[in-house]
């Protein structure tokens, strides 16, 4: 779009609530467009409260502008999708497809999280994701942790192999979680270095240590139960008296959808 194009879908009013936004691309938007008035809230109630509110109508497009723009880029989407070949931004649509409803997901904290955003969430399922620091710190300690404190509702964790790696001693206890599936999109290596500006212009060298391509073979066998459909009931994964988390494992190639589409 051109910039007065831009400019024609900026808010007047910016209402905000929950953490940190993810994407770069709306934070550096709004900072360019900066909103008249910016209400940040922390209780959801309030946007029912807003709705409920009798108040003139002011008549305007701006609303319908947005649904239509919402569209193309869904109708985009949707095209690319179908001639996408086997790689992480494939396996993150099967997957997701294959989720059961009211399934808790954990995000990984770096590509996992981009690409969970590129499609639309679905309503029944709750996401998680640490976001805090932006970093891949216990990414699998909260999965974890969460599985254990509500264990009436199935957990998934989304990662990808250098977060599991770095936090993989989460796994090392001596705890049943039979309510926990881990699926594992091993691409070799930190590929959200292809996409973050930064990195993705280091010189050759440089990007090296920043991907930490790895080779390792991940072994199942004494850590995790076998792999399993998602929705597999809890003695699936009953191994020696124990429950085990299972793992889906999905070795993919790299690719770029933000720089494809």
């Amino acid at each position: 779009m051109t910039p007065d194009q831009e400019a024609e879908f900026a808010p007047d009013l910016l209402i905000t609530f929950g953490g940190a936004i993810v994407s770069k691309r709306i934070k550096a938007y709004l900072r360019k467009y900066t909103p008249q008035i910016h209400w940040k809230v922390t209780e959801t109630t309030f946007l029912k409260q807003l709705l409920d509110v009798k108040s003139d109508r002011i008549p305007s497009n701006f609303g319908g502008k947005w649904k239509q723009r919402d569209f193309i880029a869904q109708s985009k989407a949707t095209a690319f999708l179908e001639h996408t070949p086997y790689s992480d931004l494939k396996v993150m649509e099967l997957m997701l497809d294959c989720i059961p409803e009211q399934a808790h997901i954990h995000m990984g904290n770096s590509s996992i999280v981009r690409y969970c955003q590129l499609f639309d969430p679905i309503a029944s399922m709750t996401y998680f994701s640490n976001r805090g620091t932006s970093g891949i710190d216990g990414s699998t300690s909260t999965a974890v942790g969460a599985a254990l404190a509500k264990q009436d509702v199935l957990h998934v964790l989304l990662t990808g192999d250098v977060s599991f790696f770095y936090d993989s001693n989460a796994l090392w206890n001596n705890y049943a979680i039979p309510n926990l599936r881990i699926i594992l999109i091993n691409n070799g290596g930190g590929g959200i270095f292809n996409i973050i500006k930064g990195p993705r212009g280091s010189r050759q060298n440089a990007r090296k240590g920043l991907e930490t391509k790895n080779q390792i073979v991940i072994k199942i066998k004494n850590m995790l139960s076998k792999p399993l459909k998602i929705s597999e009931g809890e003695n699936a994964s009953h191994k020696n008296g124990r429950y085990k988390p299972a793992m889906i494992l999905a070795g993919t190639a790299f690719i770029n959808p933000i720089k494809e589409v």
